[in-house]
């Protein structure tokens, strides 16, 4: 599963650049089919890897796609 930044994310030193491939990771991986999930901060992703871990959450449940 990969854990992409959402276009969205408002971070200081963002660039067109890094919203572009961010863009580019998440067609690809709908094209090709890869788990993955979005996420709007580092906080929201700290919290899902921590249930992950903890055996909470089930990687392929916390693979939301594009949200």
């Amino acid at each position: 599963m990969f854990l992409v930044a959402s276009p969205r994310v408002a971070l200081r030193g963002i660039t067109r650049t890094d919203d572009r491939c961010a863009t580019e990771l998440v067609d690809y991986c709908e094209a090709e089919n890869v788990p993955f999930t979005t996420f709007n901060t580092f906080a929201e992703i700290s919290a899902t890897v921590k249930k992950i871990a903890a055996g909470k959450l089930d990687v392929k449940d916390a693979a939301t796609g594009r949200q």
